[in-house]
């Protein structure tokens, strides 16, 4: 295990106690006297977070919930061209085994499955493979499952590779913390090889897990950073508006080259009337001279 101790903190203790559905809540069905039925919400305990079932509410922070985002949508483009890999964003997982219950991971991996299918339980006895990674964001009321419990129990169940972001507070702020894990026998994952940046290489995804600035963050294999969506879609805008802009210069210059051009042409046209008017007139006087040269008994 990766601590000994450990970790609910007594002001979750107490924020339990004053409110029951601070984890969440399931949806239980109950039966009235008169053969009635209704739908009563069921706070959720610590354990059934650890192994929640399908229709379970938990409550998750807004960076947590980005943080999977990300990752979900970086590993789904990353797998996008092979059909028997799928990338499962809080999707429950029920393992083939005997005594280790469900688990709903964060974000996990599939390879080799039979056909893709709309999955609210993985189930790893009909499906004839289990995840290849599972990653974890650790929340502060849950870390202790997350660092402790799953690390022993995705072990157990036989996870090739386990991934734990860790977000630590310290003084006002948040410090995030990558740890990587592989099953390489034993009785315990072994800690992941980090390269000169720090990285760990995840095979399943073939990505490099880092950090860009204080974030986790993937990298391809040529060391090109994947940003999240909403960077990227900002980026893209500006790319557009750029071009446009770009365009519409572009269309300026060439409609004052148009107009340019036109007023050049109008230009040589009026100079062509003048001298054609010009050699009409040399022609008249010149006729005239000669007329009055005749007249007077020079020609």
């Amino acid at each position: 295990m990766i601590l000994t101790k450990p970790l609910v903190r007594e002001a979750d203790v107490e924020a339990v106690k004053a409110d029951p559905f601070f984890y969440g809540w399931r949806p239980v069905l109950r039966s009235l006297p008169n053969g009635d039925h209704y739908q009563e919400r069921v706070p959720l305990t610590l354990d059934d977070v650890l192994h929640p079932e399908e229709d379970d509410f938990r409550v998750h922070a807004l960076n947590h919930e980005d943080m999977c985002g990300y990752f979900y949508a970086v590993f789904k483009a990353r797998l996008a061209g092979d059909e028997q890999a799928v990338a499962m964003a809080d999707v429950r997982v029920e393992w083939n085994h005997a005594t280790i219950r469900p688990h709903t991971p964060d974000v996990s991996v599939v390879l080799g499955v039979k056909a893709r299918q709309n999955w609210s339980t993985f189930y790893e006895a009909e499906e004839g493979v289990k995840p290849a990674l599972v990653l974890e964001i650790t929340s502060p009321s849950t870390r202790h499952l997350d660092l402790i419990d799953k690390f022993d129990q995705y072990y157990a169940v036989g996870v090739p590779y386990y991934i734990i972001i860790d977000p630590m507070e310290y003084e006002g702020q948040v410090i995030w913390r990558v740890l990587g894990y592989e099953h390489r026998g034993g009785g315990s994952y072994s800690e992941l090889k980090r390269n000169e940046q720090g990285q760990v290489w995840l095979p399943p995804v073939k990505l490099w897990l880092g950090f860009a600035g204080d974030r986790p963050r993937c990298y391809d294999e040529h060391g090109q950073l994947f940003a999240e969506y909403g960077q990227v879609y900002q980026e893209r805008e500006e790319a557009k508006a750029r071009a446009k802009s770009a365009e519409a210069r572009a269309e300026s210059a060439e409609s004052r080259a148009q107009v340019e051009n036109q007023a050049r042409l109008e230009a040589e046209s009026r100079a062509q009337v003048e001298n054609q008017a010009r050699l009409e007139a040399e022609a008249r006087i010149e006729a005239l001279e000669a007329e009055l040269r005749r007249l007077r008994g020079e020609g």
